[in-house]
Formats: C-alpha cells, structure tokens, sequence
C-alpha cells in the first residue's frame, strides 16, 4: 500500500458570480486561484480554507515557474502578494519558516495517520479489552486515519482479529 499522502492542485477560477476572490483577500482578481487539496477529497464536494491556499499558492507558483500550469491564466505577482497576506495571517516570522513548517506538517500529517494505525494494530494484537479498541478507534482513528485503504484494512482487522498475525498488519 502506497502511504505517502495525495495531494491535487486544484486551479479554481475567480468571477462576480463566486465570490472567490474577495474571500480570499483579492479583490477584483478574475483569473485563477490555486488550492491544494487531499486527494481523497476531490471526488466528494469539500470546502476550500485559507490553509489550502497558502499550500496551493507555494506550489502553484513552482507549477508556474516550471511551466507545468497548462492553460493556467494566473498573475505570479498576485499569487506572492498571497503568500505574504497568509504568511503574515497565520503569523510566520519569516517566508523561510513558513516553507520549512508546512513541508514539515504535511509530512507530520503521515506519520500522525501510521502512528494511529499501527496503535490500533498492537491493541488488537494485544488483545486489548473492547472498550479500549473502541475508545482509540473513536478518539485517534476516527479524526486521523483519511487513507482509504488504511481505512478498509482497519475494518477487515477488526472483523478477523483472531486470527491475525504481524504480517497481516505491514502497510505495504
């Protein structure tokens, strides 16, 4: 099983009809903006946040640079006015630490997700009493594990609990 997070950039475009842009800090902008999005979220309507933004604007304008943004009808200068508005609103000291800390995030996001699985995995292996499982299923599976596969594994652990072993558990 593949567990390196999925990301999308998502380019959403900006008119009077969606208010986009003003929600976002610039108005009268009508090109595109580009968000950064889960890719377990993109078949279900999800909403847009400032977070998404700010990790879309730092690898839209590499999508731009490298001429990767086909079709993308975008202003890089708009799109670096962005990313000094959100660095300054999520209170970074410096553009450096604001890179720094978000690679380290979405990287922290992963290893939180296997964290969380592979507690669950030594619960069931310990037979732990069921109050226990469901209580860490409710308080740490729940809100962390988003990987759909890693989902279904869990479910098929929970089915089969005795009859597992350690190999069962690998995430391959």
């Amino acid at each position: 099983m593949n567990t390196k997070q999925k990301y999308k950039l998502v380019w959403l475009p900006c008119s009077d009809k969606n208010k986009l842009a003003e929600k976002f800090y610039v108005p009268n902008y009508r090109t595109q903006l580009p968000f950064l999005i889960n890719n377990e979220e993109q078949s279900k309507q999800f909403s847009i946040s400032e977070k998404d933004l700010l990790l879309g604007v730092l690898v839209g304008i590499e999508d731009i640079e490298s001429n990767n943004s086909y079709g993308i009808n975008t202003d890089k200068d708009t799109l670096l006015y962005l990313l000094d508005v959100l660095g300054n609103g999520f209170q970074f000291k410096t553009p450096e630490k604001m890179i720094l800390d978000l690679s380290y995030n979405l990287l922290l996001e992963k290893a939180k997700e296997n964290a969380c699985y592979y507690g669950f995995c030594a619960l069931i292996l310990s037979k732990a009493p069921k109050q226990t499982q469901d209580e860490f299923y409710n308080n740490f599976i729940i809100p962390n594990v988003k990987n759909r596969k890693l989902k279904k594994q869990i479910k098929v652990f929970i089915k089969n609990k005795e009859s597992l072993n350690m190999s069962d558990l690998l995430i391959i």
